[in-house]
This record gives structure tokens, sequence and C-alpha cells, in this order.
């Protein structure tokens, strides 16, 4: 797993405790859609932090935006 998939994973585990699914569900349903809301969760954070790295477009290339954008990719996917 190169990292940013690890953190892609990290942080929709990190997630799971706090995203909601319905518990009506049967149990695969049930992790599926936690799966899926905790993945949302994530990109939101994601996006949070592109939004706050500090970067302009005359300077050369930003690896903290490029790994983030990196695992970005990884919870679209």
């Amino acid at each position: 797993m190169n990292p940013a998939q690890q953190k892609a994973a990290e942080l929709i585990e990190k997630f799971k405790d706090y995203a909601y699914a319905n518990t009506r569900q049967d149990d695969y349903s049930f992790g599926r859609q936690l799966q899926y809301n905790a993945k949302q969760c994530a990109i939101i954070a994601v996006d949070e932090i592109l939004e706050a790295i500090d970067w302009h477009d005359h300077e050369t290339p930003n690896k903290e935006i490029d790994f983030w954008q990196e695992v970005k990719k990884e919870l679209t996917i």
C-alpha cells in the first residue's frame, strides 16, 4: 500500500465512529453504508486540508498538495 492509500484508509477508519448508517439494514448493507459515509467524511476533511495549504500558482510544485490530492484520488476510487 502506498502512503496515499494508507492515509486514505486511515482517514476512513477514523471517521467510522462518526458516520451514521441505518441500523435496520442487514449487516452487509450496514457495513457498506458505514464505509460510504466514513469515506464521504474523509473526502470533506481532505478538501478542507487542500484549501488550507498556503500555495501560489507561481511556486514550484508543492509536495504537500500533491500528497493530499493523491489521498483524495484514493478516496474517490
